[in-house]
């Protein structure tokens, strides 16, 4: 969750933190790590919104996420209900 935290709290970059959550999800999978409950809600949703992201911004396509709108996205996601 950290790497989460530090994206939404705007102390990681996008690229950083697109980098890391794929990197994080491969290594945990491999792990057999499984999730569940709002833990599993909360990943699948960052998963759902990095699908429309591109780090590169000379290889994004109309329509997806600029840093900025990530970064507003996942603050949404964590933000205390």
């Amino acid at each position: 969750m950290s790497l989460l935290s530090a994206f939404a709290q705007g102390t990681c970059t996008a690229a950083d933190f697109a980098d890391g959550w794929w990197e994080a999800r491969r290594a945990a999978h491999s792990q057999g790590e499984r999730t569940s409950g709002a833990l599993a809600d909360l990943l699948d949703r960052v998963f759902m919104v990095l699908e429309d992201y591109t780090p590169d911004p000379e290889l994004r396509e109309p329509g997806d996420l600029t840093d900025r709108a990530l970064r507003e996205r996942i603050r949404h996601l964590v933000a205390p209900t």
